[in-house]
């Protein structure tokens, strides 16, 4: 089952359109969740809110996620090995606040499991070549690893006092 999730803030019509159309045209099992699109997504199964349940239950179900660079789907999908197409919002088009997705994008191009599209042309192309079946991917911890926690520490430490001591 693919699962199209733009998040619970705002519409996002440049990732819903492409992906409707796409999985209108091949049949695969889906579920979109669209904030409102304002075209019919019929016969689709769809909805423009979940709650954090129904959320969680299609993410366990889901073969493969498309998103919005939204961080709370992207930490989803990393810890359950979930494939994952993201395309970022863009300020500059009136999708955002800010240009952080950008940002966001820049650093998963290089995460295993991640695929990104700049575009709505690039999300098209990255469709029509998906295969039907996909592995998981390997899945994220949910802890920090002690490197990282060791450099918090040392970032955090004032040196007026003694370090404090390492795991």
């Amino acid at each position: 089952m693919i699962f199209v999730t733009v998040g619970t803030q705002l519409r996002f019509d440049r990732l819903v359109a492409p992906c409707a159309e796409w999985l209108g045209r091949t049949g695969r099992a889906c579920f979109i969740q669209h904030a409102g699109y304002p075209l019919s997504l019929d016969p689709l199964p769809n909805a423009a809110f979940l709650g954090p349940h129904e959320t969680a239950q299609l993410m366990s179900k889901a073969t493969l996620v498309i998103a919005h660079a939204g961080m709370g789907t992207i930490l989803s999908c990393l810890s359950n090995g979930t494939p994952l197409i993201v395309m970022p919002r863009k300020a500059s088009l009136g999708e955002h606040r800010n240009e952080h997705q950008l940002e966001t994008v820049r650093w998963l191009r290089e995460r295993q499991g991640v695929v990104v599209a700049d575009d709505e042309r690039a999300l098209r192309t990255l469709l029509d070549s998906h295969p039907a079946e996909t592995e998981r991917t390997p899945r994220i911890t949910d802890t920090a690893s002690p490197e990282l926690l060791a450099a918090v520490r040392d970032f955090i430490w004032d040196g007026r006092t003694p370090p404090p001591p390492r795991a």
